[in-house]
């Protein structure tokens, strides 16, 4: 079970990895620091992008405040 739990763990690390890239991305879009990847139809808006970022951060965060 132990080694069940540290792949998880490393799941939602990764996961926590994409969330803050994801953030720091729309940041830097805010701020208008970078151009979009993406043009039309793929393009999104920063706060979207944040809050995306946020919510798939969310799991390594509530397993890490956890005593």
């Amino acid at each position: 079970m132990d080694a069940v739990w540290r792949r998880w763990i490393g799941v939602y690390k990764g996961m926590y990895a994409l969330g803050l890239m994801l953030v720091a991305y729309a940041l830097l879009l805010s701020v208008n620091l970078i151009e979009p990847l993406y043009r039309g139809a793929l393009s999104f808006e920063p706060g979207i992008l944040g809050a995306a970022g946020l919510l798939i951060m969310l799991p390594y965060l509530a397993i890490s405040a956890l005593p």
